[in-house]
């Protein structure tokens, strides 16, 4: 399976796409994440007593917790990110502050994919940060290509189902 993660940031419009493949080459779903969200919290503030709100239930976070850490800790050879590319236009009405932020950018953002090709293997990236001292809002761009294997994710949603199932 492989997952494309597209965000994009002009113009006061954010907009966060996430694109799934099957097989690498037959598109199954095209979401954008920020009107999904945007109806999940809609449906989780509408006050509705035949609904299960998520915020009723009980939950126990602590053991919730524990086993995602445990399955991301063995989850790091199933996923691979072949791609990721972003694209900043850094702008700001004080051309000082920008200068700044584009140097603490320049240095974060590369310590970021150094420690996250530690944790999951990285193939290509390719960072673009330009200073524009003419305008005054920034603008980001992000494109990731993110290959899972799925039975691997399957195998692990049946096993934290089980194990929450039998701790209560």
């Amino acid at each position: 399976m492989k997952l494309i993660l597209y965000y994009d940031n002009k113009a006061e419009k954010h907009s966060l796409y996430l694109t799934a493949y099957l097989l690498n080459h037959f598109k199954i779903l095209k979401l954008d994440l920020i009107d999904f969200f945007y109806q999940l919290l809609e449906k989780a503030l509408v006050e509705d007593d035949n609904n299960a709100i998520i915020t009723k239930s009980y939950i126990n976070y602590s053991k919730a917790a524990k086993i995602i850490w445990c399955i991301l800790k063995k989850s790091k050879k199933h996923i691979h990110i072949s791609f990721i590319d972003i694209k900043v236009e850094l702008a700001n009405e004080d051309p000082a502050l920008t200068a700044i932020l584009f140097g603490i950018l320049n240095v974060l953002i590369s310590i970021l994919i150094i420690l996250m090709d530690e944790k999951i293997n990285i193939d290509n990236y390719k960072i673009t940060i330009v200073p524009n001292f003419n305008y005054k809002k920034t603008n980001i761009s992000l494109l990731s290509t993110i290959k899972i294997n799925s039975i691997f994710f399957i195998l692990s949603y049946i096993r934290i189902k089980r194990r929450l199932k039998y701790d209560d």
